[in-house]
């Protein structure tokens, strides 16, 4: 068999839930493909890698799990069905000992706490996207179009669920607001394809210029 006979299997992608109580491995795996991505990445994040280096395990807890919080990865197998894209949610958790290469986080603002919002945003009712990133080697694939479409639907889901448990059946439309950099000029190109839209640049004081972007969610 020579070099030319053997191909690569192509890789299968899952977007998935990280499950909540959050196990040790979860924010372990979490915890460094966050820090991948501030030091591949880091012009792309209004944080650093020396900031989250130092975050222990309490904290990446605090920031991930808990009423009104999500966290989704992507994992990769090579070889899996006829290599198509496949995407599992609800009770699919990602599996032990499995690496990710992609992530992102979405937090309710009714439970957002020591960070900045825009003014156009309502932090009872709205929603922020945090720390969307996929590895260099798995993007063009459309990941990060998944991983922020199944944030924006757990987003809905979760603001129908708040709105019952409430009693608040007719109120506005929740929105979904980003923060980002205001040099990643690719991610904005992206977001804005995905029919978000620009509400204002913010000077922060520790990573100069962020731009705001929302986007309604859908009912």
């Amino acid at each position: 068999m020579t070099s030319a006979d053997i191909t690569t299997p192509t890789p299968s992608y899952e977007v998935l839930p990280l499950a909540s109580p959050l196990s040790d491995a979860d924010i372990k795996r979490y915890r460094e493909i966050r820090l991948t991505s501030l030091r591949t990445d880091p012009d792309h994040f209004l944080s650093t890698y020396d900031q989250e280096e130092r975050y222990t395990e309490e904290t990446w807890r605090r920031l991930l799990d808990g009423e009104g919080k999500a966290a989704f990865v992507v994992r990769t197998a090579s070889g899996v069905g006829d290599g198509r894209d496949t995407q599992k949610r609800g009770d699919n958790q990602a599996d032990e000992g499995e690496s990710f290469v992609g992530s992102i986080v979405v937090v309710a603002g009714r439970v957002l706490t020591g960070v900045p919002i825009p003014a156009a945003a309502n932090k009872d009712r709205d929603y922020f996207l945090v720390a969307l990133w996929v590895s260099p080697e798995h993007r063009r694939k459309g990941l990060a179009r998944r991983l922020v479409d199944t944030s924006l639907s757990w987003a809905a889901e979760d603001a129908r669920r708040h709105d019952a448990t409430m009693g608040s059946f007719v109120r506005a439309p929740a929105e979904v607001f980003l923060l980002v950099a205001i040099s990643n000029t690719v991610a904005q190109g992206m977001y804005k394809g995905m029919d978000f839209e620009t509400v204002g640049v913010e000077e922060l004081e520790w990573r100069g210029e962020g731009v705001w972007m929302k986007r309604r969610l859908e009912n």
